[in-house]
């Protein structure tokens, strides 16, 4: 998830493309652990990160 989250901090890849580079195969799965660990989801996370 470390990683995920600096791919999402550094790079404008769509978030299926990041789910894959981390491993997960399923985005649903992903979005929702990333939501449990970080407390929100990994699109907002984005625009978060880049204000």
């Amino acid at each position: 998830m470390e990683k995920a989250k600096e791919l999402l901090d550094t790079t404008d890849l769509p978030l299926k493309d990041i789910v894959a580079a981390v491993g997960y195969s399923n985005v649903s799965s992903f979005i929702r652990r990333f939501k449990q660990l970080y407390g929100v989801t990994p699109r907002r996370y984005a625009g978060k990160s880049g204000q």
